[in-house]
């Protein structure tokens, strides 16, 4: 007697099942992966909103200006120019803030954007931030994601040291 090698009816029915459920399980992971994806693009946009919003905090005025002479370009590494966080850019008057390292670059960041003062005096008394005047010559060293500029200081009381700032506030002699 020949045995049958063909599949049962009930077999098969098995078999279609879990192949129902294997592609279902395949849609949950990729719905999953495109969660992530989603989630990954909002942190990217509520930081940027996040930074877009401390540097309208720090620009002073507010007011824009269009005559060519008081705009600006980012510079790139290796490139001098001033540190200037005025509107004005021909207004050299007041002080620039640096931060030593990038986390504390973040830090001064934040408590801009919470408007806590005490973090803020707590961040310069422990040396974490420093100041320098506005126009001050600096050379920039590195450039990170969302405006994060290290400049090496080029005269005054800091020449030498490096700090954080915002890329904006780095401006062409």
């Amino acid at each position: 007697m020949q045995k049958d090698t063909l599949l049962t009816g009930e077999e098969k029915k098995k078999i279609e099942e879990e192949e129902k459920l294997r592609t279902k399980i395949r849609e949950k992971e990729e719905k999953k992966k495109q969660s992530k994806k989603a989630i990954g693009c909002l942190v990217v946009i509520l930081l940027i909103v996040g930074f877009v919003i401390l540097l309208a905090a720090l620009g002073g005025n507010g007011e824009k200006s269009s005559s060519p002479a008081t705009q600006s370009s980012i510079l790139g590494v290796s490139e001098e120019g001033v540190l200037n966080n005025n509107s004005d850019k021909n207004d050299v008057s007041g002080i620039a803030i640096l931060a030593v390292d990038e986390k504390a670059f973040d830090d001064f960041t934040q408590s801009a954007i919470a408007d806590d003062k005490y973090a803020f005096n707590e961040m310069i008394s422990s040396g974490r931030l420093f100041t320098v005047q506005n126009g001050t010559k600096v050379k920039v060293i590195d450039i990170k994601f969302l405006g994060k500029t290290r400049v090496r200081v080029l005269e005054g009381k800091y020449l030498g040291e490096s700090g954080w700032t915002a890329s904006e506030f780095v401006v062409s002699k």
